[in-house]
């Protein structure tokens, strides 16, 4: 008996749903759902371009400041073969969508 998904689905977020052995995710932008097998990823990782050590320093304007929050933070889905897969979040990431990538992040282990 196969189990239903674990599902995220807030506005702005890309869509998730977990399930035992994968978990699809659907883009903001796309129509269908792609699906990952958790053997086939290397790690996950969902950061803000911006906040990047380099980015500080080519950042030294105050008019660039006001501008920050305006990128979106980066989910990234790193694959064993090399590959990788972006997708688009908000600027400041919710702790609901973090639980879910922790649970991701667990089922690598």
């Amino acid at each position: 008996m196969k189990k239903d998904p674990k599902i995220f689905e807030v506005k702005s977020y890309p869509i998730l749903k977990i399930y035992e052995e994968h978990f699809e995710i659907k883009a903001l932008d796309h129509w269908e759902f792609r699906p990952f097998q958790y053997s086939s990823i290397s790690s996950i990782e969902c950061f803000n371009p911006n906040s990047k050590w380099y980015n500080k320093i080519m950042n030294y304007g105050h008019f660039n400041r006001f501008f920050e929050d305006l990128e979106p933070s980066i989910l990234r889905i790193n694959l064993k073969n090399g590959g990788n897969w972006e997708y688009k979040c908000p600027f400041r990431i919710s702790n609901d969508f973090r639980s879910f990538l922790g649970e991701i992040s667990d089922k690598l282990k």
